[in-house]
């Protein structure tokens, strides 16, 4: 089977949880004999780039004139032509799903990893506990956000649009029983939507008691990682557990040169450094906690896994 797989990256070419899934997923679809392209929506530019003859990179829609979720979408339809090479596409998370949805001639497979396209503000409406979303809850949600009158019925309008197109695919996969439960109420067809936990790369399958007193990040340099809310909580422990338990950070991205900063405003030991994926199993052998302070939905993150 010819099977087109579009996501965000694809590693080692592109950093992040859904890049490394991309990987594991697109290796044991080869594995299994099955031919697999990748597109990832991680260029720069206004048209299709070719890496490899496996990796295509598609327009990020930084340089369109639209917002970039739509000029994202917009750069698949221009640069795809129908994926009639293909036997079936897998959009790997929902950015470029309408997109896709859009373009293909052949089945679509969408899987959930955020609530893009599912609802507006997605932390707002996780505070409000989930509940059935309608149009009143876009309203009420997207004002929340910051969209005034001017913006808002603008909004409303794409938002809908692009959620239409999404909910077309034929098959949705979900990491939890929790998001299937949120699609449902954000209108997806529950009988189109399985559950699928995320992969665990055998190599981080680690056994035996940690005897290391050491804390650990491990994650983009963020801010909505919670990176520097992490830091202030470490400093604001007594000398003495922090003399006891040393706070190691293992990663990179534009909170770096604030993170840094922050250690050294505060005269610490705390090491920052960026770790291959290949050497984080041996990071993790060598850690007694792992601290992840994400402060957006996340639902099924690969550092819980590993």
């Amino acid at each position: 089977m010819r099977v087109a797989f579009v996501s965000t990256g694809y590693y080692p070419d592109h950093s992040g949880g859904a890049s490394i899934s991309t990987r594991l997923i697109v290796d044991q679809l080869r594995d299994a004999d099955h031919e697999v392209d990748v597109f990832t929506t991680t260029g720069n530019g206004t048209g299709l780039e070719r890496e490899r003859p496996d990796l295509r990179e598609l327009p990020d829609g930084t340089a369109s004139i639209l917002p970039r979720r739509f000029g994202k979408n917009y750069h698949v339809v221009r640069n795809l032509d129908g994926f009639s090479a293909y036997d079936i596409v897998h959009a790997y998370g929902f950015g470029a799903l309408p997109g896709v949805v859009l373009e293909a001639d052949i089945p679509v497979l969408g899987t959930a990893n955020n609530l893009e396209w599912a609802c507006i503000n997605w932390i707002g409406y996780l505070r409000e506990g989930c509940p059935e979303y309608g149009a009143r809850d876009a309203i009420r949600l997207a004002r929340q956000d910051g969209y005034g009158p001017l913006r808002l019925p603008l909004k409303l309008l794409f938002e809908s649009s692009f959620k239409q197109l999404a909910k077309q695919a034929d098959r949705f996969t979900v990491q939890t029983l929790g998001m299937k439960t949120i699609l449902d109420r954000c209108g997806y067809d529950s009988s189109k939507l399985t559950v699928v936990p995320n992969l665990l790369d055998p190599r981080f399958e680690q056994k035996g008691k940690r005897e290391a007193d050491r804390i650990i990040y491990v994650g983009r340099l963020t801010e909505k990682k919670g990176i520097t809310d992490i830091l202030e909580a470490y400093f604001s422990l007594p000398a003495t557990l922090r003399e006891q338990f040393q706070f190691d950070v293992y990663g990179s991205g534009p909170a770096e040169d604030q993170v840094r900063d922050l250690i050294t405003a505060e005269g610490s030991s705390v090491s920052i450094e960026y770790c291959p994926y290949e050497e984080l199993p041996s990071v993790y052998r060598d850690a007694a906690v792992l601290v992840h302070g994400s402060k957006y939905p996340e639902p099924f993150s690969r550092t819980w896994l590993e």
